[in-house]
């Protein structure tokens, strides 16, 4: 069903109205986004196709053809884009805050190929009340890398070979051919891109010698990194005989591998790569934001190493892992503090002025002898105010299972969510499998939550009934075993509508909905109406459920000299834009990211007898009101003065809004057909049906109107509604009451 505000549409034209009123709790501004490629790889590929007609190459320009542009603030998804165009181009309305940040990926993300490559990038902001903030995100390669070279000797004793280098044991392969030494060209470079925690190669060399026998060499290369580049060369080592064919799983070729990291700094403009921090064991690389997860009794020695691109001017490490050995966070160039870590078996070397070497060595075993976490986190800044803070959790467990963070913030509401749990790579849990959870800083926990596994993910039944606003804490078992992992996540807040019951007025014809002097959030068609000295919708002491007033919304007959048109008495969430001629223009909705299940309020209705018919409600019929409540997401539409809006009406050319959108995630309605009982006013609950689940909205859109087909002059000039006390539900339990 489709729905349009009633209006009054003035016989006086009126001027556009250029002054953009916005709302949010904190007031607003504008992100402005630029994005250009980084680091780009000097390196042979098959498939270029970033230059312009007259052969300069653009490929900033072609990296925003395919941009997915995500806003995220604090952990909370609140806008997403495909491409550069709309409001990504012009500017994004934002609360203003301090916890934003935007990631901006382009190309295409494959497993694995020899043409599509992955670009990313991510920066923090500030919006700040009424200002414009301008990003520009640097978009570096994302994949992984693979060049693969043969031996000069290959040419001696083999046939024919080839490599299939692959990020997953069944997919994510690409095949590189052995050609002799006088046909071969420069290997292609492959793009790789990881499964969720698997970050290593499988490369697989197959060939036949000169003397008929097949061959299969299997190699792996663990702790493999985004953003490098992988040179593969394997060398012939048999003393200058043909190769003997080993016993399966045998190795007679040596795989020597290069790795490159393809940041890089800039001298020509003075642009530096961030410090470089990075944990190793048994001169294996710890791989970064993953925890560590070691048996009990474990023995480990590892060491942290840290680099700048110029000179440090501090290194500081603080942690539960610290404190555990009785030492106090400090900074690492501080000769008192090093002599602290020695005295405790920690040895730290300054190798240079730009990098230093942290070697544990054996002080953590005795730690590591009972189950534990383990927090350690390195800061590192250097003189060109370039910084970077790393983490590492350090789990000692014997358990088989281990929780993990929610993944998607769609699946975190005001009051449920799922928890997830994954099991620890080569272990192989037999027991049941439950969660349990708890506010944090509480002492109690809600035990046996149901779980289910698939594959190595693990997750809990839809739990319910939790406190908007409210941060907990949760951690998976196996029967009675209780993993020592906890994670922690925090529910949505059970944002309100601002002057919701209605008290804040100012001005007189047109009357406002908001307070002298503060932000506009809600608006009418008295705009249009006060050309003729008519307010539809005006406050009224007489009739309300709490409070000083409710809104009142009166449908009338404005003429003049016997020439007029019908108008609907309403209220909607935005804003009156302007008079076009005898018609409104309308801007409806305001930025809004939480997610109500229901909108609660109380309504007198009294429905008159229609008088101003036409094809959709006839004469003598009994007029209809209604209230429509909706959340939107995707770019909004832009109008003329530049402000932004989920949705623009223009009655002279009516677009009507569609409840069944692709950009409607949730919407409710409630048509009432006659008028309520009594003199006073009764409570109404309006659901809200979720169409899509797993999106966060941008805005919310609310239309109320004493005449529900007033978008087409037709209804009652004796219908009148009363609105009071409107309240978003964000509780199951506040739906059963």
């Amino acid at each position: 069903m489709k729905r349009i505000l009633f209006i009054l549409c003035s016989l006086v034209l009126l001027g556009a109205c250029r002054q953009e009123d916005r709302w949010s709790d904190a007031g607003e501004g504008t992100l402005l986004l630029d994005m250009r490629q980084g680091e780009e790889v000097k390196v042979v590929s098959r498939a270029e196709g970033d230059e312009t007609e007259d052969g300069v190459s653009d490929p900033a320009e072609a990296l925003k053809e395919t941009a997915r542009v995500r806003v995220f603030q604090g952990n909370k998804l609140v806008r997403k884009y495909k491409g550069w165009g709309g409001e990504v181009e012009s500017g994004i309305t934002l609360a203003s805050g301090d916890d934003y940040k935007v990631r901006v990926t382009a190309g295409d993300s494959v497993a694995a190929s020899f043409d599509s490559k992955f670009y990313a990038g991510e920066e923090p902001f500030v919006i700040a009340k009424g200002q414009q903030t301008t990003v520009n995100v640097t978009c570096n390669i994302a994949n992984a890398l693979v060049k693969v070279n043969f031996d000069k000797e290959f040419d001696t004793y083999l046939k024919s070979a080839e490599v299939n280098v692959a990020v997953d044991a069944e997919n994510g392969g690409l095949n590189y051919q052995w050609a002799s030494s006088e046909e071969a060209a420069e290997s292609p470079v492959g793009y790789y891109t990881f499964p969720q925690g698997k970050k290593y190669f499988i490369c697989t060399l197959t060939g036949v010698t000169k003397s008929g026998e097949k061959f299969t060499q299997t190699d792996r290369i663990e702790n493999a990194e985004e953003a490098t580049l992988y040179t593969l060369t394997y060398n012939y080592g048999q003393g200058g005989e043909e190769p003997e064919i080993p016993e399966q799983g045998g190795s007679f070729f040596e795989l020597q591998v290069d790795e490159t990291p393809l940041t890089k700094r800039e001298e020509s403009v003075g642009i530096y790569q961030r410090p470089v921090i990075r944990w190793t064991n048994d001169n294996v690389v710890l791989p970064d934001g993953a925890d560590w997860t070691l048996e009990p009794g474990t023995e480990v020695s590892p060491v942290t190493v840290v680099s700048a691109s110029s000179v440090l001017s501090q290194v500081t490490v603080e942690g539960s892992l610290l404190a555990a050995l009785d030492i106090a966070s400090g900074d690492l160039l501080d000769e008192a503090f090093r002599l602290e870590l020695q005295n405790k078996g920690i040895d730290v070397a300054l190798d240079s002025e730009s990098r230093l070497t942290v070697n544990w060595n054996a002080a953590l075993n005795a730690l590591f002898e009972n189950e534990g976490v383990y927090e350690l986190t390195v800061a590192a800044a250097d003189a060109n105010n370039k910084s970077r803070t790393e983490a590492l959790s350090i789990v000692v467990s014997d358990s088989n299972v281990r929780a993990i963070a929610i993944p998607y913030i769609y699946e975190i509401w005001a009051d449920r969510a799922t928890l997830y749990a994954e099991v620890i790579e080569g272990k192989n849990p037999t027991g049941t499998l439950t969660f349990r959870y708890r506010q944090k800083g509480t002492g109690s926990w809600t035990e046996g939550i149901a779980a289910s596994r698939e594959g190595n993910q693990i997750k809990s039944v839809l739990l319910t009934g939790l406190v908007p606003g409210t941060t907990y804490e949760y951690q998976v078992l196996e029967d009675t075993k209780v993993s020592n992992v906890i994670q922690e996540f925090t529910t949505e807040t059970a944002v309100q509508l601002p002057n919701a019951g209605f008290e804040k007025w100012s001005g007189s014809t047109p009357m406002l909905i908001y307070g002298s002097g503060e932000e506009m959030f809600w608006d009418s068609g008295n705009h249009g109406s006060a050309t003729l000295n008519i307010d539809v919708t005006t406050s009224d002491s007489s009739i309300k459920h709490g409070g000083s007033y409710s809104a009142k919304l009166k449908s009338a007959y404005p003429s003049l000299l016997g020439i007029g048109k019908f108008a609907a008495g309403n209220l909607f969430i935005g804003k009156y834009l302007a008079t076009s001629g005898t018609n409104g223009v309308l801007g409806w909705g305001r930025l809004f990211t939480a997610r109500p299940l229901a909108l609660r309020g109380h309504i007198r209705y009294v429905s008159g007898t229609v008088d101003r018919g036409g094809n959709h409600i006839a004469n003598d019929q009994p007029d209809q009101g209604i209230v429509y409540i909706a959340l939107t997401d995707g770019e909004p539409e832009t109008y003329d003065d530049g402000s932004q809006w989920a949705f623009i009406v223009k009655t002279a050319d009516p677009k009507l809004f569609d409840p069944n959108a692709e950009n409607v995630l949730a919407y409710g309605e409630q048509v009432w057909t006659s008028s309520t009982d009594g003199s006073g006013m009764v409570e109404f609950t309006i659901p809200l049906d979720y169409r899509a689940t797993d999106r966060i909205p941008a805005r919310i859109i609310l239309v109320a109107s004493a005449s529900r087909y007033g978008d087409y002059f037709e209804g009652s000039t004796g219908s009148t509604m009363w609105l009071d006390d409107l309240e978003l539900i964000y509780e199951e339990s506040e739906l059963e009451k």
